[in-house]
């Protein structure tokens, strides 16, 4: 993985937080149909490609929702590596800020996110009440073991 963040950060070092955005989108999208996907086959349903298009949507705004937020703690270091003179001090105290704020925003967004994503591929795979409510927790708890 340093090899990727190092490639992104050499390539498109005044737009990385895009990067980020975009290679997160790429890893993440595996996982998530690893989880929605046999939700449907549990159901015994063949809505297979509902549940793949709702997943390739919910991945990128999940990830837009994890990396954006903290976008104007970056702003001085996407200057910097556009070669526009800042100060070094505090684009390095904006990059240790937004390190130190993706973290907790991370798990619990995740953790939300999939909760309620697992409820609505149940809800698409016609799941009974209960049985969404035990996709939701278990979403919960994935989407933070995940993150």
């Amino acid at each position: 993985m340093d090899r990727i963040w190092q490639w992104a950060w050499d390539r498109h070092g005044s737009r990385f937080i895009w990067t980020v955005w975009a290679i997160s989108c790429t890893f993440s999208l595996p996982i998530y149909l690893f989880v929605t996907l046999p939700i449907v086959a549990f159901e015994r349903s063949a809505r297979y490609l509902e549940v793949i298009g709702v997943t390739a949507c919910a991945v990128p705004l999940l990830a837009l929702m994890i990396a954006m937020p903290s976008r104007r703690s970056l702003r001085l270091m996407e200057r910097w590596a556009a070669g526009q003179e800042i100060d070094r001090t505090a684009a390095l105290e904006g990059t240790y800020t937004y390190a130190r704020e993706s973290v907790p925003r991370t798990m619990w967004i995740s953790g939300v996110w999939l909760g309620m994503l697992s409820v609505l591929v149940g809800a698409i795979a016609e799941a009974t009440p209960p049985r969404l409510v035990q996709y939701g927790i278990l979403g919960a708890f994935l989407g933070q073991e995940f993150s």
